[in-house]
């Protein structure tokens, strides 16, 4: 994932993946690669930090589509 990569983000409260991210930078670790992430909606950069397990690209309602016929 590249600065600008559209992401998910995996909710630390539920579980769930969370939409309307992008990766303002990439920084590197003591325990590796980390993320930093700006939300969409507002332009803010989050606070913290996320390391790659956290992250995935956006759900796309094509990939599971059946093929047309």
């Amino acid at each position: 994932m590249r600065p600008g990569s559209s992401v998910e983000v995996r909710c630390r409260f539920d579980g769930g993946w969370a939409q309307g991210f992008h990766v303002a930078a990439v920084e590197e670790t003591g325990e590796g690669r980390a993320y930093r992430l700006r939300r969409t909606s507002d332009g803010w950069v989050l606070p913290v930090l996320f390391p790659q397990r956290e992250l995935r690209e956006p759900f796309t309602e094509s990939a599971w589509s059946p093929s047309s016929q």
